[in-house]
């Protein structure tokens, strides 16, 4: 139980500004649907996808030089960057379930 509380709170640590950031962007996205409909979904996927690859290659290129101290605690960069995206996802997506 103590591991998976310790990987939890690295995974907010590690993505607490990235979901911030991706936050305003998922708020600007569904904004657009709610005014616009499903015409504006194809345009919104690309927007999303695209963004969040920009912002987490930035985030990923900011936690870089700490990557040590995660694998210190047995867990890699990889599967945080991969946990914060599909997170990240799964509330865009709930989000756009909301709104319609």
């Amino acid at each position: 139980m103590r591991d998976a509380d310790r990987r939890l709170r690295l995974l907010f640590v590690f993505a607490r500004s990235y979901w911030f950031v991706t936050g305003m962007v998922t708020a600007v996205s569904l904004a657009i649907y709610w005014q616009r409909g499903p015409r504006a979904l194809q345009f919104l996927i690309y927007f999303k996808l695209i963004t969040s690859a920009i912002l987490m290659i930035a985030n990923y290129r900011r936690q870089f030089p700490s990557d040590v101290f995660y694998l210190n605690f047995g867990v890699s960069l990889r599967l945080l960057t991969a946990i914060t995206v599909s997170t990240d996802l799964l509330l865009w997506i709930a989000g756009l379930i909301v709104f319609t």
